[in-house]
């Protein structure tokens, strides 16, 4: 996949293209991600969806379904269809609120907490074996870069959306675009707007 700049075509600099490359790598390692990620739930027997759920649980512990959701960007319904089939298969269970006994959290069972333990083990052998061959100097600089591009997903993620009723290249400022175009956080792949 290559890289565009949205907007009109303006010189090429070193710069640019270490970003371009940048982008690129990044996107194709989130490709391989999401990859993984259906591999595993289907060797679970789940979906991609329901694997985000216990992996959200093993990271969490208890949550209510409200809190679940939320953090998820899925709507309560969806959770409950999902959650419903991890209980069935023995992954999730519900537990009754300690305070509101109306209420209930969710948390893994002990052969979910195992299978993820397990997932976790097979992932982190996995990537460390893919890195073996370089210095831990680039070890700690990889993972400083992937940390600073979390954080700027991050506080992406939370910045308020722009005003609908803004003219589009007041619009394309106000989420830190340009209208140049060189800006990395403003372009599209050859499949699409990459956001």
């Amino acid at each position: 996949m290559t890289m565009k700049p949205l907007g009109p075509p303006d010189e090429t600099s070193a710069d640019s293209e270490s970003a371009i490359f940048l982008v690129d790598s990044t996107v194709e390692l989130l490709r391989a991600l999401d990859a993984s990620r259906h591999r595993s739930a289907s060797g679970l027997g789940i979906s991609a969806s329901g694997l985000r759920v216990m992996s959200r649980l093993a990271d969490s512990g208890l949550l209510t379904p409200s809190q679940l959701s939320e953090s998820m960007n899925m709507t309560t319904g969806a959770l409950t269809a999902i959650g419903d089939s991890l209980a069935a298969a023995g992954l999730v269970q519900r537990n009754v609120h300690p305070h509101d006994r109306r209420r209930h959290l969710l948390s893994l069972t002990a052969l979910g907490s195992a299978r993820m333990a397990e997932l976790y083990r097979e992932f982190g052998v996995t990537l460390t074996r893919s890195v073996e061959r370089f210095s831990q100097e680039q070890h700690s600089a990889l993972a400083s870069m992937m940390i600073a591009m979390a954080a700027a997903l991050n506080a992406r993620a939370a910045a308020p959306e722009p005003d609908p009723l803004l003219p589009a290249d007041a619009k394309s400022l106000a989420v830190g675009g340009d209208t140049q175009g060189a800006n990395p956080s403003s372009w599209a792949t050859d499949e699409g707007l990459l956001l």
